[in-house]
């Protein structure tokens, strides 16, 4: 079953995601895909939050899953496996631009 998390939350992040600000996002306008998007990543172990926003041009209520922290964006782009080229490349440069800020900044944290 876990397979089926996987290719779901790799469909939606290849459509709805976005890489940027030392984060993932996948954003949408209905409430039920990202509740479902959310049970499976939690069935996953990835940790995340929701953000509710709303559009100003069309008023529509527009719900985000934020995935934030070194280890668990190293952890979605190891074992979900979108196709998406650009953010695969994108997502690559943040996880190694945290490593890059970590060892300049002299920054250990525990993960």
């Amino acid at each position: 079953m876990r397979n089926v998390y996987v290719y779901y939350i790799a469909g939606i992040f290849d459509g709805e995601g976005g890489v940027g600000n030392k984060q993932l996002t996948i954003t949408n306008t209905h409430k039920k895909i990202i509740e479902i998007t959310s049970l499976y990543l939690k069935k996953l172990n990835i940790p995340h939050r929701i953000k509710i926003r709303k559009k100003i041009e069309n008023y529509k209520i527009v719900y985000d899953i934020k995935i934030t922290g070194r280890k668990n964006i190293d952890n979605f782009y190891t074992y979900i496996p979108f196709v998406h080229r650009d953010k695969r490349y994108k997502m690559l440069k943040e996880i190694q631009n945290y490593k890059k800020r970590k060892v300049t900044l002299g920054i250990y944290k525990k993960y």
